[in-house]
């Protein structure tokens, strides 16, 4: 979501929404929230910025993936276990010992 005007106060304003289990600030007036619940979180979101007279200006849902979960606690992408390039050896030398 983004707000035209970037405060200090919208990080801690945002967590304390019901549902909110993350708030990470992006850059100017851009924030990336996690929640439970979505419509919900939106719903607060828009009432929110209303009663403080601000616009909310741009604002994005998107649902989590099974590979978002991965990646959350793994750290790599699935395709990057599945393409793993082969362990490179070299050919033995014609005529050497082992």
């Amino acid at each position: 979501m983004h707000f035209d005007r970037d405060a200090d106060e919208w990080g801690s304003r945002l967590e304390k929404l019901e549902g909110v289990t993350n708030v990470q600030a992006e850059s100017a007036g851009y924030y990336r929230v996690l929640t439970s619940s979505g419509s919900k979180t939106t719903m607060q979101l828009v009432e929110l910025a209303a009663s403080l007279g601000e616009t909310l200006t741009s604002l994005s849902v998107q649902n989590t993936t099974l590979d978002d979960v991965f990646v959350h606690y793994t750290g790599r992408q699935l395709r990057d276990e599945l393409v793993k390039p082969p362990a490179f050896t070299l050919p033995p030398r014609p005529g050497a010992q082992p």
